[in-house]
């Protein structure tokens, strides 16, 4: 741990030199912090150690969900748990809806495109994305027109195409699982939709792959920034430094768990990368949310609300995946979303 004011202490003469011994453990030291970092994100090195001990326990720990996961969808701890959070499925889109609304308000207001690090291009242009993007996320709020909104995502996301580099974006593939979502499951009770008596226009068949198209991309998106996370940690440790006072790392040192911010990181992206895949192919889909979401709470807490923003489609997202499990979509059940005023009963999909 860094030595802080009140940790430190007034040198005397007699001891302004480090003895042999504290010198010798100090370059030691030094050299642990250099090589460590060299070896857990150093892509030259052929066969990294420590990189493929990540993956070995990746590989095992998505292995050992898949069978988890088998057993727990045949226990009747499944059946209970699935019969008590079935009723919330309703509710899961307009959250979602809500809390992507706020997050493309504020990015609108602050001249953003989708994210805090994604400003609008200058000129007509820009202005007609900032109009765009205010004027989906009170529709999303609202809950007017929400399957336009959702259109209107998509539009954004791909604007991002041509007013950044082609590979950023991935970083936010996330949005287009919210607006394949939106897109088919509108947004639900407690909108203007639902009260104007707007119907649902997709099936039920569409509504299971929108939902399998949500949790891939989010799963897709937590992945890559897992992989971001291990290629670039000086783009994650520039995060924490803004925040040298209070952020996640501090909170395993107020616990006695000490390790270097480094080592964190790359233990960040090992788990981000194992829930990654979790969520992409439906293992213990509900474990591998309420996971993650304590840590985007954490980090939003150090972020600051500016920033913290981007986190809201993530959790309005996991939120969904909890409510609906990893079962959803592969079930052949009666489809017994929200029975909207304009829509005619619930039909059985055969």
């Amino acid at each position: 741990m860094p030595a802080t004011r009140s940790s430190t202490r007034v040198a005397s003469a007699d001891d302004a030199r480090p003895p042999f011994t504290g010198r010798i453990f100090f370059v030691l030291a030094v050299c642990y912090h250099v090589r460590m970092q060299h070896i857990l994100f150093n892509s030259s090195q052929a066969l990294n150690p420590y990189l493929v001990g990540a993956l070995a326990v990746v590989i095992l720990v998505s292995v050992i969900g898949y069978f988890a996961d088998k057993k727990y969808e045949r226990s009747a701890l499944a059946k209970r748990l699935e019969a008590k959070i079935r009723p919330y499925r309703d509710y899961g889109a307009g959250v979602l809806a809500f809390v992507t609304g706020i997050a493309l308000l504020v990015t609108a207001l602050h001249g953003q495109l989708l994210a805090a690090n994604y400003l609008l291009p200058t000129g007509i242009p820009g202005q007609i994305l900032r109009l765009v993007e205010a004027g989906v996320a009170v529709l999303l709020m609202l809950g007017l027109y929400t399957q336009v909104a959702a259109v209107g995502i998509l539009a954004l996301f791909v604007a991002t195409f041509a007013t950044h580099p082609p590979i950023e974006p991935i970083d936010y593939l996330n949005f287009v699982g919210v607006a394949l979502f939106l897109l088919t499951f509108a947004r639900g009770r407690y909108s203007l939709d639902w009260f104007l008596g707007k119907p649902i226009l997709s099936t039920p068949e569409q509504r299971k792959w929108a939902y399998a198209a949500l949790r891939f991309f989010t799963g897709f998106t937590l992945l890559w920034l897992a992989l971001l996370k291990w290629r670039r940690p000086d783009l994650h440790l520039a995060l924490m430094d803004k925040s040298p006072n209070i952020n996640p790392y501090l909170f395993l040192e107020w616990v006695g768990l000490r390790i270097s911010r480094e080592v964190y990181v790359f233990v960040l992206s090992i788990v981000e990368a194992t829930i990654g895949i979790f969520e992409m192919f439906g293992f213990l889909t509900r474990v591998a949310s309420a996971v993650l979401v304590p840590i985007f709470l954490l980090s939003m807490i150090f972020l600051g609300p500016s920033e913290s923003v981007g986190y809201l489609p993530f959790i309005g997202s996991l939120l969904v995946l909890f409510v609906y499990g990893d079962d959803y979509h592969k079930n052949r059940e009666a489809d017994r979303y929200v029975e909207h005023p304009g829509n005619k009963k619930a039909e059985e999909i055969s």
